[in-house]
């Protein structure tokens, strides 16, 4: 809302003024069993974990199921429990002991789907998950699922008890990406599992997994492979933020239960596939994301990013290079991102491609080693630019998020410094960065880089440059900026668009877009206004771009539904020129940093009140507010339209290498029976 700030500022200037808790219980009904021994993970080491037997018949399942408010929701939980319920769905084989651990939700509610399980939110329970039923098999004291030390309990338990050819671990609730990580415990002040903490608890299990999946929003990034490569043969993720239904399991199982001789690769395609396949269902597939990676290709493909890394950090005091590099990430395709609140998590094939230029003696390696471990990949009409991994990306600045990226996601140190030169952050002391690599004998290992050891990048300074410019209107009408001096560091242009009301004297921000020409040399911008907006069942919204490539724009409209904050995502296509309804997302959590799952789709009979931010002059103040809605029956009609007649307020926005953000005057049309009259004052 900074942005806003500045806009409502700048409109009292012009003519029109715009202006937790623990739990020390007993151990009880425990099977648990010894026998494991500890092990350190904190120097390098190769993995000594025992291979797993890929031809093999057997397989041992876990399913780490952290509920959170996913589960103990009133009005939008149990998704925990409908995940347990397809289980009993699916045609479990006897070659598979499928595992799942409960903890970290304030409450269960596995009555509304009546399973026949009393699951306790005050223990750690560990239930067996049969052809039939599903039986209770162990107790422990609560603890954090968030918590290493959690994790690796269950997998020492549960490898040393259930003993298999292969081993399969699935990580379930919330995610949040290479800036946070999984299983964000609602009991345990949302304490959650950052990669280090998986990385060191599948070491320290000793077994080695032919299949790792994260039925949880935006964990298919290149840190997260890059932590699972020394232990695990493959991984199922998603890239982008998963609809709250989750994974198909009632499909998946039963498919791995009529060959139980299958790998990691070929169940994965299976999750992949009947994932998109319920989420077609659920009207939920537009934004959905899923693929499956070898993580043997992992340390190769770290290597090259590596490489890639040395370069972005040695163009990052050149000026035309930053520019090329800004434009590259802006048309990248970014996941879990709503205006001023992303997971800062973007597509890295997407992101290669785009600045292969600026970057042509490392991309093709990069491009080359990610198709080599992408195994398979899916994603909806929104999300046809991904390529199977993303990488963390600050396209917003968060500097805990970026303390916790450091100390615990990064892969190159190299990568780190670039950052820093982006973002003017500074990485914490004493960092060590880890990456998979391989040795002789295709033996993987962890190499181990202090930061503090490399050097920082050449960085550019805002201060030493200047961007001037002016605004007039040309001999055809139209709005027309002129950048006189600073267009070498302008990376993006934007504009703004709001609307008079007379009655109140207020102005309703409508939103912003992209739809500005440009020309060359970036020294000229023309407005596109058309006296059109985009309009919702015959009501105008406040639309934000998010994501923009050649193909397609992805907007958020917030909107209120039954009274609940949330915001519409909507894709256009340029293609043909159509915008589609992607479903309903809450944007990513502003404390805890993870993404909330998916709400779904619209439904016949939701109230839809729409949101916009509202300036009043007289008490220099904005607020949101509802303004307008309607009653869903049926598909709802998306289509752009005439404007009414009134008085609208428009400004250009430009925003240069360093993320800073100039606002030009504002012009004015004035719409009088669908004449559109310009003026500057």
């Amino acid at each position: 809302m900074q942005l806003l700030f500045q806009l409502f500022a700048l409109l009292i200037g012009c003519v029109f003024t715009f202006s937790a808790c623990s739990s020390d219980l007993d151990d009880e009904n425990s099977t648990y069993e010894e026998g494991y021994e500890e092990t350190d993970n904190s120097e390098n080491s190769s993995t000594t974990v025992k291979p797993s037997n890929s031809s093999g018949e057997t397989w041992s399942v876990f399913l780490y199921l952290c509920g959170t408010d996913l589960e103990s929701d009133l009005d939008t939980g149990s998704a925990a429990s409908y995940n347990i319920y397809e289980t009993l769905y699916g045609d479990m084989s006897e070659n598979i002991n499928f595992i799942v651990q409960t903890g970290g939700t304030k409450q269960w509610l596995s009555d509304y789907y009546e399973l026949d399980m009393e699951v306790d939110p005050n223990k750690i329970q560990r239930w067996q998950v049969t052809d039939d039923e599903i039986i209770l098999i162990d107790e422990q004291k609560l603890a954090s699922m968030g918590s290493e030390d959690t994790l690796s309990d269950f997998l020492k338990w549960g490898t040393t008890n259930y003993p298999a050819d292969k081993n399969m671990i699935i990580f379930w609730d919330h995610g949040g990406g290479a800036g946070s990580g999984v299983a964000f415990d609602e009991i345990y002040d949302y304490d959650y599992l950052n990669l280090e903490d998986i990385s060191n608890a599948l070491y320290a299990s000793g077994a080695r997994y032919e299949l790792v999946g994260f039925d949880a929003c935006l964990m298919s990034t290149l840190e997260t492979a890059a932590a699972l490569a020394p232990y695990a043969n493959y991984m199922v993720a998603s890239e982008e933020t998963e609809p709250g239904a989750g994974w198909d399991y009632s499909s998946w199982i039963s498919y791995l239960s009529e060959d139980t001789t299958i790998t990691g690769d070929t169940l994965g395609i299976k999750i992949c596939d009947s994932f998109m396949e319920k989420c077609a269902s659920y009207e939920t597939d537009s934004m959905a994301t899923l693929s499956v990676t070898d993580l043997s290709k992992i340390p190769a493909l770290c290597e090259a990013f590596d490489e890639m890394a040395s370069q972005m950090k040695g163009i990052s005091d050149d000026v035309k290079s930053m520019k090329s590099m800004k434009q590259a990430i802006k048309g990248t395709e970014k996941y879990g991102e709503i205006p001023d609140n992303n997971s800062n998590m973007v597509d890295l094939g997407d992101l290669t491609l785009n600045a292969k230029d600026v970057l042509p003696d490392t991309a093709e390696k990069v491009i080359d080693c990610i198709i080599d471990a992408d195994v398979y990949h899916v994603g909806g009409m929104g999300r046809q630019k991904g390529n199977g991994l993303a990488i963390y990306l600050p396209v917003e600045t968060n500097e805990e998020q970026l303390d916790v990226y450091a100390k615990y996601s990064a892969i190159s140190a190299d990568y780190i410094r670039f950052i820093e030169s982006l973002t003017g952050w500074k990485a914490p002391k004493n960092v060590v960065i880890h990456a998979p690599v391989i040795e002789e004998g295709d033996e993987v290992v962890v190499d181990d880089t202090r930061l503090d050891d490399v050097a920082t990048a050449a960085t550019l300074y805002s201060s030493n440059y200047n961007v001037r410019f002016d605004m007039d209107i040309d001999d055809n009408g139209y709005l027309t900026l002129n950048i006189k001096d600073g267009s070498d560091i302008i990376s993006e242009a934007k504009c703004n668009m709001f609307f008079l009301d007379e009655d109140s004297g207020c102005f309703v921000y409508m939103g912003s877009d992209y739809n500005v020409n440009i020309n060359e040399d970036w020294t000229k911008l023309t407005d596109n206004f058309q006296n059109t907006w985009v309009f919702i069942e015959d009501e105008a919204c406040e639309m934000l771009a998010v994501d923009v490539n050649e193909d397609y724009i992805v907007y958020v409209v917030p909107i209120k539904v039954n009274g609940n904050r949330t915001n519409l995502r909507m894709i256009y296509s340029y293609a043909t020129e159509e915008y589609t309804i992607a479903g309903l997302w809450d944007g990513m959590d502003e404390e805890q940093d993870f993404a909330n799952r998916a709400s779904g789709q619209l439904n016949t009979g939701d109230k839809v009140e729409f949101i916009f931010d509202v300036y009043d002059p007289e008490t220099d103040e904005y607020e949101e507010m509802e303004l307008g809605g309607f009653t869903v029956n049926g598909d709802l009609r998306v289509e752009e339209a005439e404007l009414s007649d009134g008085s609208y307020s428009y400004c250009f926005e430009l925003i240069d290498i360093f993320d800073e953000s100039y606002l030009s005057d504002f012009a004015f049309f004035d719409v009088v029976d669908g004449e559109i009259y310009t003026s500057l004052e």
